[in-house]
Formats: C-alpha cells, sequence, structure tokens
C-alpha cells in the first residue's frame, strides 16, 4: 500500500507539474479525502483539457474572441450545451428554441440526479453542494468507487466533486489564460 501511495503521488505530482498546477498537489496531499478522490479523478482532468481545448478551437473557428469562452463557462454549467451555445450564437435568436434544446441536452441530469438521492441521504451540509456539483463524471465516479476503508464515504464523495469543479474552472482558466 506504501508503494502504491508512493507512486501515486508521483504520477499524480508529475502530471500536475507538466501542466503547471503543481499546487493542486500539496492542497490534495494536505487533504485525506483529496488524497484518496485524486486518483479516481485525474481521467476526469485528463478529459477536461482535451474538451476545453476543443472548445477554444471550435469558438476561434466561428470568429469568437477568448472572452467568450469565459464567460460561457461561468454562466454556462453544462459543458455539452457550452458546444450547443456556439451553433445557437451563430443562428437568428429563437428563445423558445434555445430552451427545448436546453432542456433536451440536459434532461440526463434529471434522471441521475434523482438516482443519487439515495445515496446522499445523511450528507448533512454537503448534500446541497453535492446536488450542485453533480455532472455526467462526477455520477460515474460516485456510482463506481468505493471510499477506503479507513474513509468517511461523504467526504470521498465530496472531494471527488470538488476535485472535479476545480478541474473545471482550472483547466479552463489555463487554456484560455495562457
Amino acid at each position: 500500500t506504501k508503494n502504491y501511495d508512493l507512486l501515486t503521488d508521483i504520477l499524480c505530482y508529475n502530471m500536475l507539474k507538466n501542466i503547471g498546477m503543481e499546487s493542486s498537489f500539496y492542497i490534495a496531499a494536505k487533504n485525506k479525502g483529496l488524497k484518496a478522490a485524486f486518483p479516481y479523478t485525474i481521467p476526469i482532468m485528463t478529459g477536461y483539457l482535451f474538451l476545453g481545448m476543443a472548445f477554444g478551437i471550435l469558438l476561434n473557428s466561428k470568429g469568437y474572441h477568448f472572452g467568450w469562452a469565459v464567460l460561457m463557462s461561468i454562466f454556462i454549467y453544462a459543458g455539452s450545451m457550452q458546444f450547443v451555445a456556439v451553433n445557437l450564437l451563430t443562428l437568428a435568436f429563437n428563445p423558445l428554441n434555445a430552451f427545448l434544446i436546453t432542456l433536451m441536452v440536459n434532461a440526463r441530469h434529471l434522471f441521475y440526479g434523482l438516482s443519487m438521492l439515495g445515496k446522499f441521504k445523511g450528507t448533512g451540509n454537503k448534500k446541497p453542494y453535492l446536488i450542485f456539483g453533480l455532472t455526467d463524471e462526477t455520477y460515474s465516479i460516485l456510482c463506481s468507487a468505493e471510499p477506503p476503508e479507513s474513509m468517511d464515504k461523504n467526504g470521498f464523495m465530496f472531494s471527488v466533486t470538488i476535485l472535479n469543479q476545480f478541474f473545471i474552472s482550472t483547466i479552463e482558466s489555463e487554456i484560455f489564460f495562457a
């Protein structure tokens, strides 16, 4: 177990150092929950990195300034809707059409969100954030990963959620402001 922990620490630190985010490793290392959740979120971070680049390239190809990407990242929480919004910006504005497309694209949140209510029972003051931070990626980790025996389940779920949101905001900021 010690060798696995050391290998995980080295891998995580080097990967974050390569993209200029080594400070997040030290934050995770100090918190038991974040350290346990961090290896599960590495594939998510990698995916967000490429999705962020693809989004930036798409916006650039349509002639939009990077400021649009920042604004869309702040105001549109659903990443898939950000991609759809690029096309909505280039068409004649139709509020009803935009509302219906957004509803259809994001309706999946209703279904998997309902399935998590039982799992979130007993999480206390963390429950509103766990519900707010539930993304497709967070959902898949929370459904498939088990926290280490020495770790509180609620703390693990909270750590996975906060790390995934941290990766979303940090990687998008790195891509657009680098």
